[in-house]
């Protein structure tokens, strides 16, 4: 069976979340209103000022992560949890993860559309749901679209359900146990709460 330490289960979500921490808001229905004129920051607004709080469960233990946008560079979004900082480049195709100058794996590519499909490291990552509606303990959200990155060494799978105007709001990651030939849940997040800027970008 595959055991992650802590810091591991951190930088998991670092690399598929890249949420931000902030002060707890109160639940909210979010419409799909876009926030930004690039369609990737309506599903994830890497903006200044933008946060979020999940509740992650590994393990049977629970954590709660805090992330928030703490610098914009043009093109590029800083994201900090804890003593963690993690780089985003904001394409005009998508967002992807920066490594030194270029773009690394795409989290999300568009079109945000079922079937969107692209390359990442030792795997692909796929739009396999979209337009639909989320209720959590946070709140309801409106148009949002599920991309499920499936990798190799170890075989895992990552679902991240993103939501117009409010950013990733669930992250599920399976990983495959030869003991029950079957894949089991190791590591689960849920939006707790979401700030958003008193202005936006």
């Amino acid at each position: 069976m595959c055991t992650f330490s802590s810091r591991q289960i951190s930088g998991v979500f670092v690399l598929l979340v890249l949420v931000v921490a902030g002060c707890a808001t109160s639940k909210t229905s979010v419409g799909a209103a876009g926030t930004s004129g690039n369609a990737a920051l309506d599903f994830y607004p890497l903006l200044s000022g933008w946060g979020w709080a999940y509740d992650v469960e590994s393990e049977g233990r629970k954590v709660l992560a805090l992330y928030s946008v703490v610098e914009r560079r043009g093109s590029v979004a800083v994201v900090k949890n804890a003593d963690d900082r993690i780089e985003y480049l904001i394409q005009p195709d998508g967002i992807a993860r920066r490594e030194g100058s270029l773009p690394g794996d795409y989290l999300l590519r568009l079109p945000m559309v079922v079937g969107t499909a692209w390359p990442v490291a030792g795997g692909q990552a796929t739009v396999v749901e979209a337009g639909r509606e989320v209720s959590l303990s946070s709140g309801s959200y409106r148009d949002c679209a599920v991309v499920e990155e499936v990798r190799g060494q170890p075989n895992r799978v990552t679902r991240t359900t993103y939501c117009k105007g409010a950013g990733p709001v669930k992250i599920e990651m399976r990983v495959y146990n030869p003991m029950k030939m079957d894949f089991e849940t190791i590591v689960r997040a849920t939006l707790l709460s979401v700030t958003r800027p008193e202005s936006g970008e």
